[in-house]
């Protein structure tokens, strides 16, 4: 696990900028430690030197899907939220049953008490 000082340490890979600084700012607001990552190579990139205790992923990114990092944490027992702006019948078809998913636009609110209650607790 990559609990330091108590805190979970959370990977938040999303394409967009102001999502991905959005939510690792009310993420840390709420005692998690985040990981940022643009690009499934730049979450691999980080995953490689660190590891994490849960994950919040973009399902759809440039270049690469989201799905690849999220089945990989999901295979090695690491609780994953997914976001999508799919249908999330749709993104259920791309992750294990299961995985939690949230629609976009989502409540910040919604996302850390996917983590907090269901996935990890602080």
């Amino acid at each position: 696990m990559a609990m330091l000082g108590g805190a979970a340490t959370v990977l938040v890979l999303e394409d967009y900028d102001e999502l991905r600084r959005l939510l690792i700012e009310y993420l840390e607001g709420a005692g998690y430690r985040c990981l940022a990552a643009e690009s499934v190579e730049a979450a691999h990139k980080l995953l490689a030197e660190r590891s994490v205790d849960a994950a919040v992923i973009d399902l759809m990114m440039p270049v690469t899907p989201g799905s690849v990092v999220a089945m990989e944490l999901i295979s090695k027992g690491i609780p994953v939220v997914v976001l999508t702006g799919l249908p999330r019948e749709t993104a259920a078809s791309w992750v294990p049953d299961g995985t939690f998913i949230l629609e976009k636009p989502v409540d910040l609110e919604i996302v850390e008490a996917a983590l907090r209650e269901r996935i990890i607790p602080v």
